[in-house]
């Protein structure tokens, strides 16, 4: 990952693998492929955003409507499950998820994608003003962390006028019922 990545985006990779296993053992959460897709969560990264469009029409790699639509900066997830399977020669499905859903989130997810869509929001890189607010709703549970972080992504998205992928969107009314 080191050679793959930038090194700002090497380092976010390592502090969300460093937070994913901290909220893990304070969940009680055990899963010996949580630091692995921690750590490769972002390897779609590798490919610069203004040819990651070319780089997956290339390798036939499927993206839905809804990613497409979303633009460039979903992309790197459909992507990175291609680079873990064919670089890293990883298929296990609690990688596959957690690359593939640390943007959107989904209905359903496993615990450990859970905790890597929380530690990618809060890992200690991350400095913008609600961060401090998110990390303390971690520490009190999956839930309470996972609501938090989602509705950080939500407004992220909101104030960016980008479109809202509808996956995220079921996501969030999943962890309000």
């Amino acid at each position: 990952m080191k050679f793959l990545l930038s090194l700002k985006r090497f380092n976010h990779s390592v502090g969300v693998s460093e937070t994913a296993l901290r909220l893990a053992e304070r969940y009680g959460h055990q899963d010996p492929m949580l630091e692995i897709a921690a750590l490769l969560h972002d390897c779609g990264r590798m490919v610069p955003d203004l040819e990651i469009v070319e780089f997956a029409q290339r390798r036939h790699i499927p993206i839905s409507p809804d990613i497409a639509m979303a633009g460039e900066r979903l992309y790197h997830s459909e992507v990175g499950v291609y680079v873990a399977k064919t670089h890293f020669l990883i298929e296990h499905p609690t990688v596959t998820e957690a690359i593939r859903y640390h943007t959107t989130g989904k209905p359903g997810l496993s615990d450990s994608s859970k905790i890597i869509y929380i530690a990618d929001v809060i890992e200690p890189s991350r400095s913008f003003k609600e961060v401090n607010g998110i990390r303390e709703q971690a520490d009190k549970g999956l839930c309470v962390g996972l609501k938090a972080a989602c509705q950080r992504k939500l407004q992220f998205v909101l104030q960016s006028g980008d479109f809202i992928h509808p996956l995220s969107i079921a996501f969030w009314n999943s962890l309000c019922s």
